[in-house]
C-alpha cells in the first residue's frame, strides 16, 4: 500500500430488497424510511461496499424451482436504496445473482455499470467475470475480486450452489487458491488497496471452517489487503493476519426478516458495518453493530457490550490451539441443531381458519402452484421429522 492519504472503507454484507418490502404497508415507502437511521455510516466514506444479494431482473425462470427462494430486487426500488446510502461499489459474485439465469445476471451488472456503480464478480465469460473493479477515491487506487463456489462440500463451504463462469457462459468467479494467486498477482503493482470479497462459508454457523482460516491467510499472504466475508447471514469474527484485515462475515445488511415473519429462530435481526481506516501507518477498523426494527427500519445499536464480547469470542476462538477439534464438534452440534430447527419450522401446517389469509397471501406472491409446492414441502418435511423422532 502506497498511498499517502488515509482511505475509508465502509463495508457491509448482504443486500436485497424484495419479499414483505414491496407488500403493504411498506411497498410504497422511499429509502430514507428503511435507512435514515444507518445513513450517517456511510457519509464519510470514501467507499461504501456491500453484497448484492439479488438480481435486478427476471427474464427466465427460477432455477431451482419449489425452494421459494428467488431473490430479486427491482430496479426501481434498488437503484434509489443505493445512491441514498452512498453505495458506491457493489460485488455480484454469489448464489442468488442468477437465480432467474443468465441473462438476467449479464443485464444487472450491465445496468449496475451504465448508473454508475463499480460492479464486479460476474461476467459473461469466465474471463470477464474474473476481471477486477478498480475506484479512485482521492487519487488512490482501490481494486476489487470477487469469488464464490459451486462446490458441494470443500470444507470452506457446503453446497453454495452459485452458477460458475465458463469459457462460454456467464456466472461467477470460482474461489481456486492458485487462481486467486495469479489475479492478485496481475494487479498488485496497480493498486494501493486490493480487497477480495469471498461469498462462502457455513449458513448460521459464528465460526469459519479450519480450511476457510487457510484460505484467508493464502489469500493475504498471497497480496491481499482485506478480505470481505458474506453468505453465512451473521456475523463472524475477524483477524489481523500477516499486515491483513479478514472479516470472515459481515452477515446481513438489509435482507428479508424471517424471524418476523415466520418466527424462524434462525434468521436474527442483527448486523454489522465495518469501518476500515487505511494509511501507510497500516488499518484500524471499527464494527458498528445495528439492528432490523419490527417496522423494517434499520438503527444502530445505542448499547453495544454484548456485540463486544460475542465479536470478541467469534474471533478469539479461532486463533487457539485445538481449534480443528473444536470445529469438528461445534459443526456436528450446529447441523443437527439447523436439521431439527429447519424440520419443525417446515413442518407447521394449516391447523385452524385463523392460517387461512396467510395461505391465501402467499397464493399472492407466488401463485397457486408455487403455494401447493410449499405445502408438499411441509408435508415431507414433517415426514421426515415424525420418521427423526
Amino acid at each position: 500500500m502506497v498511498h499517502d492519504r488515509t482511505i475509508r472503507l465502509v463495508l457491509v454484507g448482504d443486500l436485497m430488497f424484495n419479499g414483505a418490502y414491496l407488500l403493504p404497508p411498506n411497498d410504497d415507502r422511499e429509502p430514507a424510511y428503511y435507512f435514515s437511521g444507518v445513513r450517517d455510516l456511510f457519509e464519510s466514506a470514501d467507499i461504501s461496499f456491500c453484497n448484492l444479494e439479488s438480481t435486478l431482473f427476471a427474464y427466465g425462470s427460477p432455477i431451482r424451482p419449489g425452494t421459494g427462494f428467488h431473490l430479486r430486487s427491482q430496479p426501481e426500488k434498488m437503484i434509489p436504496i443505493l445512491e441514498y446510502l452512498g453505495m458506491n461499489v457493489v460485488s455480484l459474485g454469489n448464489n442468488h445473482m442468477d437465480d432467474f439465469g443468465a441473462e438476467s445476471l449479464v443485464e444487472t451488472k450491465r445496468f449496475l455499470l451504465e448508473q454508475g456503480f463499480t460492479a464486479f464478480g460476474v461476467g459473461e465469460t469466465a474471463g470477464e467475470a474474473r476481471k477486477p473493479a478498480f475506484a479512485s477515491p482521492g487519487g488512490a487506487r482501490v481494486a476489487f475480486l470477487g469469488y464464490t463456489t459451486n462446490t458441494a462440500d470443500d470444507g470452506v463451504s457446503p453446497d453454495i450452489g452459485s452458477v460458475i463462469a465458463t469459457e462460454d457462459s456467464p456466472g461467477s468467479n470460482y474461489y481456486a487458491l492458485e487462481r486467486i494467486r495469479e489475479d492478485i498477482d496481475g494487479i498488485r503493482n496497480d493498486a494501493d488497496i486490493l480487497c477480495v470479497s469471498l461469498h462462502w462459508g457455513y449458513e448460521y454457523f459464528r465460526y469459519p471452517s479450519p480450511k476457510q482460516i487457510d484460505l484467508a491467510h493464502a489469500i493475504i499472504d498471497a497480496g491481499a489487503d482485506i478480505i470481505i466475508g458474506h453468505h453465512p447471514h451473521c456475523v463472524q469474527g475477524i483477524e489481523h493476519y500477516g499486515g491483513g484485515l479478514i472479516l470472515y462475515s459481515l452477515g446481513n445488511f438489509f435482507f428479508f426478516n424471517y424471524h418476523k415473519r415466520l418466527g424462524h429462530p434462525l434468521y436474527g435481526n442483527g448486523f454489522a458495518a465495518a469501518v476500515c481506516d487505511i494509511s501507510l501507518g497500516g488499518t484500524t477498523i471499527t464494527m458498528i453493530p445495528g439492528e432490523m426494527g419490527e417496522d423494517n427500519r434499520l438503527r444502530i445499536l445505542e448499547r453495544r457490550d454484548e456485540f463486544d464480547e460475542q465479536l470478541e469470542e467469534y474471533s478469539r476462538r479461532p486463533t487457539e490451539p485445538g481449534y480443528g477439534a473444536f470445529w469438528s464438534r461445534y459443526r456436528a452440534e450446529t447441523e443437527d441443531y439447523l436439521e431439527r430447527i429447519a424440520l419443525e419450522h417446515a413442518s407447521t401446517l394449516i391447523e385452524s381458519p385463523t392460517d387461512i389469509p396467510s395461505i391465501l397471501r402467499k397464493i399472492r406472491q407466488r401463485g397457486l402452484s408455487g403455494a401447493i409446492e410449499r405445502l408438499r414441502y411441509k408435508l415431507r418435511a414433517r415426514a421426515r421429522l415424525r420418521k427423526k423422532k
